[in-house]
This record gives structure tokens, C-alpha cells and sequence, in this order.
């Protein structure tokens, strides 16, 4: 039976309790991540969110998209192509387009649909509801606001509203006759 000396075990010791500590030999690379571009023509509703290596390269995949990809360039509207704060939206691993959250479509700038009268409104005309009720957080123009709404977004203004219903409820209730005397 072959010997182990002791100076044998302990450096068999040391090399099992360092090997965590050294570089694993094949390590995955980490992935490129695209920045983000938003692509649109300008006054129209049709702006895309998308991660590109180049803002070429964010145009084509617009075009592809919009199925102008094999239009002539006659057809072809005026893009504009700009970069997205990364703040807003991370950029990402694949070349893809993104879809946002209301709030980041609010943090951009940009107009959205009403969620409740389904018309166009600009940032200063609309609010973010929050998620509540199993549903996602969703955008309401100030004409759909409801006094119940006021209370997720602005507490003070929840109050306003519920001060003036309660005015409006005591002017309009009818005034008890009083006994004649």
C-alpha cells in the first residue's frame, strides 16, 4: 500500500480548499449589449423602441417592421432616429424592439392612448395610474380622471375632489321646507 506522507496530504489539502479561488479555465464572454434607439417619423404615432448596434442598423429594423423594408425610397417617410437616455431604458442583449411601460413612455416625453376614451394625449395631459386591481399601470387623460383615481397618484388632490363632490351634493340636495309658523 503506497505511503502518503504528511507533507503530501497537506498540499493536497491547500490545492482542494484553493481551487475555488482560481479562475474557472472557460468562462462564458459576456454578452454585448445595444444601445437603444427611438425611430419614428416625426408627428405620427408610429415610433418604435429598438436596440440596434448603430442607428443604421435601428432604421433598417424600423423599415423591416413597418414592412418598407423592400419599399422604394420615394415611399420610404422621413425618420428620425435618436438614442434613448439609458436611464430611461437599459440597454439590451439582443436587437429587438422593446416594449415599455407606461412610465417610461412618460419619462420619454411621448403621447399615449387613454386607456379609457382611447384618444391621443400629450405627456402634460395625462396621468400614469399605478397597477391595482390585477391590472397592469395604465394611462388616463385628465378629461377620464375619476375622483377615486386622484387618491393612488396625488393624496391632496384626492382630497380636493372629494371636498368639492361633497360640495357639489350639498348645493344640489333639496332644502327641507320649514314649518311654517
Amino acid at each position: 500500500m503506497p505511503h502518503l506522507s504528511r507533507r503530501a496530504a497537506l498540499s493536497l489539502a491547500v490545492g482542494a480548499a484553493a481551487s475555488p479561488l482560481l479562475p474557472a479555465i472557460a468562462v462564458a464572454a459576456p454578452p454585448t449589449l445595444f444601445p437603444v434607439w427611438t425611430v419614428g417619423t416625426p408627428g405620427e404615432m408610429n415610433w418604435r423602441v429598438i436596440a440596434a448596434a448603430t442607428e443604421d442598423a435601428a432604421r433598417k429594423l424600423w423599415l423591416e417592421w413597418e414592412s418598407l423594408d423592400d419599399a422604394d425610397e420615394d415611399d420610404i417617410p422621413e425618420l428620425d432616429v435618436r438614442p434613448t437616455n439609458p436611464a430611461v431604458v437599459e440597454p439590451q442583449e439582443y436587437e429587438s424592439e422593446i416594449s415599455l411601460t407606461c412610465e417610461q413612455y412618460e419619462s420619454l416625453g411621448w403621447d399615449q392612448i387613454c386607456e379609457r376614451c382611447q384618444c391621443e394625449s400629450d405627456p402634460s395631459n395625462y396621468r400614469v395610474l399605478p397597477a391595482m386591481e390585477g391590472k397592469s399601470s395604465f394611462v388616463v387623460c385628465h378629461d377620464c380622471m375619476r375622483t377615486e383615481d386622484w387618491k393612488h397618484i396625488d393624496p391632496d388632490m384626492y382630497e380636493e375632489e372629494l371636498a368639492a363632490e361633497r360640495e357639489s351634493q350639498t348645493a344640489q340636495a333639496p332644502k327641507q321646507a320649514q314649518p311654517n309658523e
